[in-house]
């Protein structure tokens, strides 16, 4: 995901400031995922898989050995094969209430986007079982993949700096993700000319909740030139175990940061960080069409070094 800012701020007082911004935003979405014939068979039961001819994908979804295999992909680090662009928007504002203590809080919409779309897109039907002809075929279908309404989540927030004295500053913010809105379920069509036409659509259930984030920090000047920084984030997971998928293996919950700048005179600086998150695993219980049961393990170590010069 990417997005160009359009910002406009605004010095209501000396003490009051009020900011916004319109975003062009553009996303883009690679996949390769393998689905065992039950668990399709088990999406269809609950409504969540439609197709035409159902002769066709009824014969694969009863074959017990069978695979389908979606794929749609490109090799670009920094773009997906399925693509959309959009809009949202952001708010924000800051006072302060003294020499001390400042409050903030902002605003960022749920984005806007198209459907993503990828032309040239495959389903694999792995036909083990022999359901649909000579066991071992497989049959590859090209065709035309769309994400039905993927989008990025709206989110709220507010803060407090303050400034202890001259040389500690300590910062504590709170932010609520509303993930339950746009994460309900993954939605994807599928339709294609091979084998005299099949279309497929299909939900994958997420039903994600809402995230609440709560960050704490601290910046040390240790000298006219040097300063320090720590900082703590702590939130909840907001993906259900029964719906835990290793395409969505939000499972992180903590971050730890350490971070330090350099000012080598006015207008030239050095800054750096460092961000680890501890490994967390989450098992998830078998649920026909939704899990087989597994377990997904998850952690991060980031960091970021940045020279900036100022003109």
């Amino acid at each position: 995901m990417g997005s160009l800012i359009v910002p406009i701020a605004y010095d209501v007082t000396p003490d009051l400031n009020i900011a916004g911004s319109l975003d062009f935003v553009w996303a883009g979405m690679d996949l390769q995922m393998a689905m065992s014939a039950a668990q399709m068979g088990a999406l269809a039961a609950g409504g969540n898989l439609t197709g035409a001819p159902m002769a066709t994908l009824g014969a694969f979804m009863g074959g017990a050995n069978n695979v389908g295999y979606f794929d749609f992909s490109n090799s670009d680090d920094f773009s997906g094969r399925a693509h959309s662009t959009g809009w949202a928007g952001k708010l924000g504002m800051t006072y302060k209430v003294n020499k001390q203590m400042t409050i903030g809080a902002t605003y960022h919409s749920q984005t806007s986007l198209n459907d993503m779309e990828a032309d040239g897109a495959q389903m694999r039907m792995i036909d083990n079982s022999g359901s649909m002809g000579p066991a071992g075929t497989t049959y590859t279908l090209t065709g035309k993949v769309k994400i039905v309404d993927f989008q990025f989540p709206e989110t709220f927030g507010f803060g407090v700096a303050f400034q202890a004295n001259d040389k500690l500053m300590i910062a504590a913010d709170y932010k609520r993700i509303g993930w339950e809105k746009v994460m309900k379920n993954m939605h994807m069509t599928f339709a294609s000319s091979d084998m005299g036409g099949v279309t497929m659509d299909m939900k994958l259930p997420q039903n994600w909740k809402d995230q609440d984030v709560f960050q704490l920090g601290v910046a040390y000047k240790a000298t006219d030139a040097l300063t320090l920084r720590a900082g703590v984030n702590i939130s909840d997971n907001p993906v259900p175990e029964a719906y835990v998928n290793p395409l969505f293996p939000a499972t992180i919950k903590e971050h730890y940061t350490l971070g330090a700048g350099y000012a080598f005179n006015k207008v030239s600086e050095v800054n750096a960080s460092y961000s680890y998150a501890p490994k967390v695993t989450v098992t998830s219980p078998a649920v026909a069409g939704v899990s087989n049961g597994y377990s997904i393990e998850h952690a991060q170590n980031n960091w970021q070094l940045m020279y900036s010069h100022r003109f």
